[in-house]
């Protein structure tokens, strides 16, 4: 196994717990009584389940309970964290746009116009 899945499972078990201890607060807080149908619990699990294997039916019965309304296609965070997000924004590139100060260099069509940067405690012009 090599060094990025390593930090990649580390990263989900992470999120795992996170999202885990959060739902408790969340469900405490809320005091939710279980409402929803077995039938649309088991829709839910079996639609999430090509992303997780083991799908809590908690954020679905958190997400009806606010919105009043019954829906399978809301996304567990811990899925939305690990598996949606990864896939939109590709962590690769983060590191490359979060310093700002080289958006002059990325941009060949100098649609950013940059009068003074602040480059290590240094304004440069």
């Amino acid at each position: 196994m090599n060094f990025k899945k390593i930090l990649y499972l580390l990263f989900k078990v992470r999120i795992h717990f996170i999202c885990k201890n959060k739902i408790k607060r969340i469900y405490k807080i809320l005091n939710i009584k279980k409402t929803l149908d077995k039938s649309i619990i088991n829709e839910h699990i079996r639609k999430w389940s090509i992303l997780k294997k083991i799908v809590s039916p908690k954020w679905l019965e958190i997400y009806s309970h606010v919105s009043n309304k019954i829906d399978i296609n809301y996304i567990p965070e811990d899925i939305y964290y690990t598996v949606v997000e990864n896939t939109l924004n590709n962590s690769m590139f983060s590191l490359s746009y979060s310093d700002k100060n080289y958006y002059d260099k990325l941009d060949k069509n100098n649609l950013y116009q940059f009068y003074y940067l602040h480059v290590n405690k240094f304004l440069t012009i």
